[in-house]
């Protein structure tokens, strides 16, 4: 804390506002990649949930040209088929049509918030709050369905997970 009277006042370090005081370099960089690792994860997964969004609420307005050929396909598909299998392409097509329109865009929407809330947990990550929505947010990634990026967010979220659960790192984040 600065004696200068002059400083404005959020400039002044507190418990409040400084976190507690700044770990030691070598926790920094521990938590850096991957809390760097998550945002890029997130930032991805962020991204094919927006572009999956788009395409539902093109669905089920009928805009969507990857719909209708997708349609055509399950057409062809069952007339290609044995006769007891035409059922069950049937009702693939259904269950295609519902998660590519309303609850696609509903799932979607969720995976999105769930990014962004992911990029906002690794960016108190780096500064060294927040450490349940650090876990939290680690743990989801590992989850294949709450991502549009499972591959990645696996591998991340396990090794963030593996940082947060350190001794040194949930001290440096309680101080």
């Amino acid at each position: 804390m600065s004696n200068n009277p002059y400083q404005s006042p959020s400039s002044f370090q507190t418990p409040e506002n400084s976190g507690g005081g700044m770990p030691n370099p070598a926790l920094e960089s521990k938590v850096s990649g991957p809390a760097t690792g998550l945002v890029v994860y997130g930032v991805i997964s962020a991204f094919m949930a927006f572009v999956n969004v788009v395409l539902c609420v093109l669905t089920i307005f009928g805009a969507n040209p990857f719909t209708n050929d997708q349609q055509k396909q399950f057409e062809q598909m069952q007339g290609q088929v044995p006769a007891e299998q035409a059922e069950f392409v049937k009702i693939m097509a259904t269950v295609s049509n519902l998660f590519s329109g309303p609850v696609g865009a509903v799932t979607n929407s969720a995976v999105l918030a769930v990014s962004i809330f992911t990029i906002l947990a690794a960016n108190k990550m780096k500064k060294f709050q927040g450490h349940t929505s650090a876990m939290v947010f680690s743990v989801l990634a590992c989850i294949p369905c709450t991502s549009g990026c499972c591959i990645l967010g696996i591998p991340i979220g396990i090794w963030s997970i593996i940082v947060l659960v350190n001794a040194d790192v949930k001290a440096a984040f309680r101080s």
